[in-house]
């Protein structure tokens, strides 16, 4: 764990702070190389837009989500703070589909679009959280066989190595956006595919690192499920439904034609 990543004097830079601002960086640079394949037509102003107005919204929804959660003022809002990142997708997502709906991009050209950059944002985050020492995992159930990967936060003073559940999502996530450029001639022949693989891999995986997380995250509606589990079971019956509706629309639009 390394909390500061850099000090000089009383000028302190945080890691956690400071991999935020990678990943967003990162985020956009790969959205617009990206966006010259996967959205040919669309302008370099227009995907700067998309990622501003994602980014925004992005911000409200993960510091609004974890306001809510752990019961915090609405008064610390614009101060420095935990942020849940499922508010911060949703909500971003929300943003992106108004605005692509506007330039009249769909939503599986969207999917295709935003989920490389989107994986590789997150994989940056986390190793943040990792170095911050949030979202830590569960202690491991024997703590006298350590395996190479198992890791100790000094923060949390209990010496207990624990399940490195941060960093599994952060390679989970560069996986997938890794596979997503080798893919990348699928744009046009598969729309949707590479979307798909982005949306239902993370929720999967976010759903089942749940079950090793350490930290508290509240729970809403069940004692079984943490809402970030009950949030992946909701995001991928919604893509599934996406799906089959846009298959539905353009088998009636071919039976119009025929």
């Amino acid at each position: 764990m390394h909390p500061i990543l850099f000090q000089w004097g009383s000028f302190v830079v945080p890691s956690w702070h400071a991999f935020f601002v990678l990943a967003a960086l990162m985020g956009w640079w790969t959205l617009g190389l990206w966006g010259k394949l996967a959205w040919p037509e669309g302008q370099a102003r227009s995907l700067d837009s998309l990622f501003l107005i994602a980014y925004i919204a992005g911000y409200t929804g993960a510091r609004g989500l974890s306001i809510i959660l752990e019961g915090e003022s609405l008064s610390g809002f614009f101060e420095l703070g935990s942020m849940t990142l499922y508010g911060g997708i949703l909500l971003a997502a929300f943003a992106a589909i108004l605005y692509a709906h506007w330039k009249k991009l769909s939503i599986i050209r969207l999917a295709d679009l935003t989920l490389p950059s989107l994986m590789l944002g997150i994989a940056i985050g986390r190793i943040g959280c990792f170095l911050n020492g949030d979202d830590y995992g569960l202690p491991l159930p024997n703590q006298s066989e350590i395996p190479f990967w198992a890791v100790k936060f000094p923060n949390l003073n209990d010496e207990l190595y624990r399940y490195p559940v941060q960093l599994i999502e952060a390679a989970v996530c560069l996986t997938i956006a890794g596979y997503s450029w080798s893919k990348r001639t699928l744009l046009k022949r598969r729309p949707g595919e590479i979307g798909t693989i982005g949306i239902v891999g993370y929720a999967i995986t976010r759903f089942v690192l749940e079950f090793y997380r350490g930290d508290d995250r509240g729970q809403i509606f069940t004692d079984y499920l943490s809402p970030a589990q009950i949030i992946s079971i909701l995001v991928i019956l919604a893509w599934a439904g996406v799906l089959v509706f846009m298959r539905y629309v353009a088998a009636s639009g071919k039976q119009g034609k025929a």
